[in-house]
């Protein structure tokens, strides 16, 4: 299962950039809405749970460590320590199965 986003797959039709382009920046893919993104990281989550191991590597970008830390500032592959239990709170037992 692809655990990405990808526009022309899970969206379709024209795309319309709707982050900053104030500054000329240049994105090299399409943009993930935020609906898309929480639904995303709910499948992470339950995934997460599944799995039955005490302790899981997850390696990602800062957009997916900040969502499940709660940590505002965080760095690209940055090493960050959650426990289930955690997780369990910030998904508000959505990801009990």
């Amino acid at each position: 299962e692809d655990w990405w986003f990808d526009y022309d797959r899970d969206v379709g039709g024209e795309y319309v950039e709707w982050r900053p382009c104030d500054a000329e920046q240049v994105y090299l893919n399409n943009g993930e809405p935020q609906e898309y993104f929480e639904k995303r990281m709910k499948r992470l989550y339950e995934h997460l749970e599944r799995l039955p191991h005490d302790h899981i590597v997850c390696y990602t970008s800062w957009g997916v460590i900040r969502e499940v830390t709660g940590k505002d500032e965080v760095r690209n592959c940055e090493i960050c320590e959650v426990s289930m239990e955690e997780l369990r709170k910030r998904m508000g037992g959505v990801s009990k199965l």
